[in-house]
Order: structure tokens, then C-alpha cells, then sequence
């Protein structure tokens, strides 16, 4: 998918099934008729957590069934997930030991 915007109101979208009340923010703007196949009408833009100083991301894992998004003055990558709500995932970020962990999270949950 070209369009992060896209894809990040299809990430909020997915996650509207909390049973708690939810935080919500703005509108999402229905240029294009064919967003309604993919997005309900009745649909609102989650906040899932607040209080970061400046996050990058998001970028949905499969694998871990939640969402990876990162601070980057605080130099830590968060994990959201419908179950835990949002926990530090790593921190200090370093790529290289970024990626080592997130191979080693995988492996333990196949």
C-alpha cells in the first residue's frame, strides 16, 4: 500500500472493537467513495496512547498481532496491542539489536 494515510486509518479502524470507552480525535475525510468498502461510516480515529514527545511509525506486525511505533527523542519503540495496550517494546533503539530482538520475540511465539 502507497498511501501511509491510508493504511493508518485502516490500522484505527481495525482496532475499534475495545469494550472501554476510547479517546478519539478528528475526522476522517471521505473524498473518494470507494474508502467506504473499507472503512465503516460510523468509524472514529482512536487515540490508542498519549504523552510521547514525537512518534514515527505506526507499522502493524502480523506476526505479533499489535502495533510498532517509535518515540524518537526518547530513542524507544513502543508495542500496542488490544489485550496490553501500549508497552515498551525496545529501548535504547539500535537497529541492529533492534532487529535481533524482534527475531528473538518472533521465535518464541511460533
Amino acid at each position: 500500500m502507497n498511501n501511509p494515510i491510508i493504511l493508518y486509518i485502516m490500522i484505527t479502524s481495525f482496532i475499534t472493537t475495545n469494550s472501554f470507552s476510547q479517546k478519539t480525535i478528528g475526522s476522517i475525510d471521505r473524498i473518494e467513495k470507494e474508502i467506504n468498502s473499507l472503512i465503516d461510516k460510523n468509524t472514529k480515529i482512536e487515540v490508542l496512547a498519549d504523552g510521547f514527545d514525537w512518534s514515527e511509525g505506526p507499522v502493524w506486525s502480523n506476526e505479533l498481532n499489535g502495533l510498532l511505533f517509535s518515540d524518537v527523542p526518547q530513542n524507544k519503540i513502543y508495542f500496542w496491542n488490544e489485550k496490553d495496550g501500549v508497552t515498551e517494546f525496545i529501548s535504547p533503539v539500535d537497529i541492529l539489536v533492534f532487529r535481533l530482538h524482534l527475531v528473538e520475540k518472533l521465535e518464541v511465539m511460533v
